[in-house]
C-alpha cells in the first residue's frame, strides 16, 4: 500500500504538521476542519453579517465552514462527502451548542450530500474544553472516507424505536467495520439508566457487542478503540476493572490480546449524565488474520491494551505519551521532552510491526493545555521528525488536534495516536 498526501494551505502557507488528506489504497483519511483556508486563524469571525449577527459565536456558521472545507478536501483527493464512513464531532459547549450544530450538519448534508444524510457515518461526539483556537466552537475531525465505487453497508442506530438522524450504528466497507461511539444510553429507552460508571461501562460494551454481531463480526475482531471518560481521576479504576472483567467473560481472546486504546478525559459527552463512552471503534470481519503486539511498562505486560494491531497493510496503534517504557512513569513535566519521548515510542512500535514513521497516514493529538503548549509541541514534533523521518515532514499525515481535560495520568501533557500503513 502507498500513501498520497494533499497539503493543507491556510492563508497561502502550507501547514508543516499536517496534510488536508491522505489517500492510502481505497481509503481517505482527512484532517479535522474548523476554519477557512483564506485565514491562518479566526480573525475573520469578527466581521458582522448584514443583519448584525456576529459570526464569531455562531456555531451553525462554523459548522458550515468546516463542512465546506471537508467537502473541498475530499473532492481534491478524488472522492466526496457521500463517501464518508466515519468522523468525530468535537464540540466546545455541548449543552449549549449541540442542537444548533446537529441541525446545521443535517441541513448542509441534505443539500450537498443527500445520500449521506440518509445513511450517516459512524460518529463519536466529544465535548471538549479547548480546540485549536480559543474561538473555535466545533471541529469535525478524524475523518475516514473511501474512494468512489466501493460499497458501504450502513446499519442504522435505533433509540427508543426511532432511527437516529445524525449517525449510524455501524458502517462496513469490505472487511473493515466502523462503529459509532457507545455509552450507557440504552437502546430501549434512549436514556442513561444509572449514574453508576460501572454499569454505564457494561451497558456501552453490551451495545458494541450487539452492533458488531449485527453486521456479522464480534468483539474478538476489534482492532482499535478509544475510551472517553468524564471524570478520569474518580472513575478510572472502576471503569478499567469493569472493562477487563467484561472482556474476560464475553470475549476472552480479546482480553488476552486487547486492541490498542487511548484514554481521553473529556469535558462533556452527548448527554450530561453520560460518564463514559467507547468510541473510534474499528473491527474486521471474521477470518482475517490480526497481528497483535503487546506493550510493556517497567517490564510488566499491559493487560488492557496493546501497542499495535495490524490487519493486512493497516496498523492501528495505542496513543503514546511521555510515559517511559522503562519505568512506567512520566519522566518530566517538560512538554517538549514528553513529545520526544512519545515519538521515540511510536518509532519503536511501528518498526516492531514492520513499518516506520514515514508511513503514518493519520494522527490524533490530545493536549491537556492546548493554548499554552500547542506551539512548543508542534516545534518539538517537527524537530524530531526532521532528524528521524524527514519524509513525514515533507508529506505529513492527516491530523486532528483536540484539547482534553485529562489523560490517563495527571502528569501526561500530550498524547499522540497514529495509524500507519505497511508499504508494499
Amino acid at each position: 500500500m502507498k500513501r498520497k498526501t494533499y497539503p493543507c494551505i491556510y492563508a497561502g502557507q502550507k501547514q508543516k504538521s499536517f496534510s488536508s488528506s491522505v489517500v492510502a489504497g481505497d481509503l481517505v483519511w482527512a484532517s479535522g476542519m474548523g476554519r477557512l483556508p483564506e485565514t491562518a486563524d479566526f480573525s475573520y469571525l469578527d466581521r458582522e453579517y448584514d443583519d448584525g449577527r456576529i459570526r464569531k459565536f455562531d456555531p451553525e456558521q462554523q459548522t458550515v465552514d468546516a463542512l465546506d472545507r471537508i467537502k473541498h478536501n475530499l473532492e481534491e483527493a478524488g472522492t466526496s462527502l457521500e463517501n464518508v464512513v466515519k468522523w468525530n464531532w468535537y464540540v466546545k459547549d455541548t449543552s449549549r451548542n449541540r442542537d444548533a450544530i446537529e441541525s446545521a450538519i443535517r441541513g448542509y448534508l441534505g443539500k450537498s450530500a443527500p445520500a449521506l444524510a440518509e445513511n450517516m457515518p459512524a460518529m463519536s461526539w466529544i465535548g471538549v474544553g479547548e480546540l485549536y483556537f480559543p474561538n473555535m466552537l466545533v471541529e469535525i475531525g478524524d475523518i475516514v472516507a473511501i474512494m468512489p465505487g466501493k460499497e458501504i453497508k450502513t446499519y442504522p442506530c435505533i433509540y427508543a424505536g426511532e432511527k437516529q438522524k445524525s449517525f449510524s450504528s455501524t458502517r462496513v466497507v469490505g472487511d473493515l467495520v466502523w462503529v459509532s461511539g457507545m455509552s450507557g444510553r440504552l437502546f430501549e429507552t434512549g436514556q442513561v439508566r444509572t449514574p453508576d460508571p460501572e454499569q454505564q461501562t457494561r451497558d456501552a460494551l453490551d451495545k458494541i457487542k450487539h452492533n458488531l454481531e449485527e453486521v456479522g463480526t464480534s468483539l474478538e475482531n476489534i482492532v482499535a478503540w478509544n475510551l472517553y471518560a468524564k471524570d478520569t481521576s474518580r472513575d478510572r479504576n472502576i471503569i478499567l476493572q469493569t472493562f477487563k472483567d467484561y472482556l474476560r467473560k464475553n470475549a476472552p481472546s480479546l482480553a488476552d490480546n486487547p486492541p490498542p486504546l487511548t484514554w481521553i478525559g473529556v469535558r462533556e459527552l452527548y448527554f450530561p449524565n453520560m460518564l463514559v463512552e467507547m468510541g473510534d471503534i474499528v473491527a474486521v470481519m471474521p477470518g482475517k488474520e490480526i497481528k497483535t503486539c503487546p506493550f510493556f511498562y517497567a517490564g510488566k505486560k499491559i493487560d488492557w491494551w496493546s501497542l499495535a494491531k495490524a490487519k493486512g497493510d493497516l496498523v492501528w496503534t495505542a496513543g503514546m505519551s511521555g510515559r517511559r517504557a522503562e519505568t512506567g512513569e512520566v519522566g518530566t513535566p517538560d512538554v517538549a521532552q514528553q513529545v520526544r519521548d512519545a515519538w521515540g515510542k511510536i518509532k519503536h512500535n511501528l518498526e516492531e510491526v514492520g513499518t516506520s514513521l514515514e508511513n503514518i497516514i493519520r494522527m490524533n493529538i490530545y493536549i491537556k493545555n492546548i493554548y499554552r503548549d500547542r506551539d512548543v509541541i508542534e516545534s518539538a514534533w517537527i524537530e524530531y521528525l526532521r532528524k528521524n523521518a524527514p519524509g513525514l515532514v515533507e508529506s505529513p499525515p492527516s491530523c486532528t488536534w483536540v484539547g482534553v481535560d485529562s489523560l490517563h495520568f495527571t502528569s501526561m501533557l500530550v498524547e499522540f495516536e497514529p495509524t500507519a500503513i505497511i508499504p508494499g
